[in-house]
């Protein structure tokens, strides 16, 4: 009897649920109550299986990986759209590697080069002190570059006036009348520069000397040498420029945005170009209150040691800069990706889980106070603790790339411009005379720049017809630098082709070769980028006398 009504009860909620089943409205009411009478099944998520040694073996049911036979397991459902999921495996076939965001105690290095000059306090000049005029007999020192020590012989001169003095000694000498009137000749002769030396030997001679010699008041190198032999000269005429070189003064040219990391009393190695490895050291005495117009630098100084004579007055030197930055919230160069608008980084959460995090960074290229590793400033996005990839980060990049996150990530700003067919490879074959042209600009020569200039032409010519208004700016400082005649027209006309290369490269966010960037191009020529190849600087705007000007740019300018 009880099974009958059992059975009852169902045909009538059964019937129940069939008739309500016709009103709309509760749709949502009949399908859970189906499913609570076991009258519809719930639908289940869909499990993946995978191989933990080959990840891309990916199967909807339990079994064997094809490759190395072992057992697929089930892939956990952690990963959301905007993370990346990998095994232990891949993290250790792909060397990624991770490091702790945390402050750390960091340093500023800038390396520049320097200009050797004397030191203007030790800049001494030697004058004729004898009034009237005076003969010069003969040089000792000679020539420009002469090192001389005080006390030492620089010239003879005959002067009618110093013959007259000496005769008014002599005589006053013998008569020892008046002590008063001796003394006032002697001193007279003093101040001329004659030597306690010479007045006795005129003494013993009891006759004046025709000729007389002037001796050095101090030790040093003749700077300049102002006179010549039998030329005639009156009282203050410089003979010579003399200069102490044992301490030299270093210039350096500091770009605006590196001055807030100097100032007096900061450390400074110079290196000098002698291949012998060795390190002076010197702090900064100077900086320029005002910034150089023309090249938007600031000039500041150091004076050095120089007793062994390494620095040379007029040469160059390399100079590293260190200065302390202090305790800052930091992660390591290769953590953070520069996009164009945007930096990104990627925390290593649990299991395997990489999810990429906007960041914003402040100071960058800074240094551990002992050791070699760069670090930047973190502003935004992380906080101390967190995981990050340190090593691999391009290679998360691709794959996240290839799974469609960052353009899930980035949302609208997204590229949306499409690559046209044939422009990177147009592109590659551009840059190759492009650089030819670049580095004779760089070396100062222009002989070859019109046959360079020809080969760009020919090859716009022979391009697709529909990337000919893409090039039209381009070809126009083409011609322009074919037809430059002296080397700042070429490098006017190079820096607008450089202008007109970048933009297409920026358009498309094409990477197809290193950016650089010099504000004293932009100053003298309109525009201080350019592109090359290789990492290692190379001004084409400032020529030999300033070759690694400039500064890399993690993103085209």
């Amino acid at each position: 009897m009880k099974e009958v009504r059992a059975f009852l009860f169902i045909l009538i909620l059964a019937g129940l649920l069939t008739g309500i089943a016709t009103t709309p409205s509760h749709g949502s009411l009949i399908e859970g109550l189906k499913e609570w009478a076991g009258l519809k099944k719930a639908e289940k998520k869909k499990t993946i299986y995978f191989c933990p040694m080959h990840p891309q073996i990916r199967r909807d049911e339990p079994g064997l990986c094809p490759i190395c036979n072992m057992e697929l397991v089930e892939m956990k459902e952690e990963k959301t759209e905007d993370t990346l999921k990998l095994t232990s495996y891949q993290i250790q076939t792909l060397g990624i590697e991770f490091e702790r965001v945390e402050k750390r105690p960091l340093v500023k290095e800038i390396y520049t080069t320097g200009r050797v000059s004397t030191d203007e306090r030790l800049l001494r000049t030697i004058s004729v002190w004898i009034k009237g005029k005076s003969r010069i007999v003969r040089l000792f020192a000679d020539f420009t570059g002469k090192t001389i020590q005080r006390g030492e012989p620089l010239l003879t001169l005959y002067n009618p006036e110093l013959v007259t003095t000496q005769r008014e000694y002599l005589t006053l000498l013998k008569a020892g009348t008046d002590k008063a009137l001796i003394e006032s000749a002697r001193r007279r002769l003093e101040s001329w520069g004659i030597t306690e030396r010479e007045i006795k030997r005129i003494e013993r001679m009891g006759r004046p000397l025709k000729e007389l010699t002037i001796y050095s008041p101090v030790s040093g190198t003749v700077m300049e040498l102002l006179v010549r032999e039998g030329q005639y000269v009156e009282e203050g005429t410089p003979l010579f420029k003399v200069a102490e070189l044992e301490k030299v003064w270093i210039e350096i040219d500091l770009y605006e945005d590196d001055i807030s990391y100097i100032q007096v009393g900061t450390p400074v190695e110079v290196i000098p170009e002698t291949g012998r490895g060795t390190i002076l050291k010197g702090r900064i005495e100077f900086i320029d209150p005002v910034v150089d117009k023309r090249r938007r630098t600031v000039r500041a100084r150091l004076t050095v040691e120089n007793r062994e004579g390494l620095l040379k007055p007029g040469g160059f030197v390399r100079v590293k800069v260190k200065s302390r930055v202090g305790r800052v919230l930091s992660m390591p160069e290769g953590a953070v990706v520069f996009t164009g608008r945007r930096a990104i980084a990627f925390v290593h959460e649990e299991d395997g889980i990489i999810k990429p995090v906007e960041v914003r960074v402040g100071r960058r290229w800074l240094y551990m106070e002992e050791g070699h590793r760069r670090y930047h400033e973190v502003l935004e996005g992380l906080e101390e603790g967190d995981k990050v990839v340190s090593k691999g980060t391009f290679l998360i990049l691709a794959e996240a790339s290839l799974e469609g996150m960052l353009e899930r990530f980035h949302g609208k700003e997204a590229p949306s411009k499409s690559l046209p067919a044939g422009l990177e490879e147009t592109l590659e074959e551009i840059l190759k005379p492009y650089e030819e042209i670049r580095k004779g600009l760089a070396h100062d020569e222009i002989k070859e720049t019109g046959r360079h200039a020809e080969t760009l032409l020919r090859i716009l010519e022979k391009t697709q017809p529909s990337l000919k208004p893409l090039f039209k700016d381009l070809k126009k400082a083409i011609e322009e630098l074919k037809k430059a005649e002296t080397l700042d027209s070429a490098r006017q006309s190079f820096s607008r082709l450089s202008r007109a290369l970048i933009e297409i490269i920026r358009r498309y966010n094409l990477s197809i070769a290193h950016a650089f960037y010099c504000p004293m191009g932009e100053e003298s020529f309109g525009y201080g980028g350019w592109l090359q190849p290789s990492e290692t600087l190379e001004n084409p705007y400032m020529g030999k006398k300033m070759s690694t000007c400039g500064r890399v740019l993690e993103d085209v300018p």
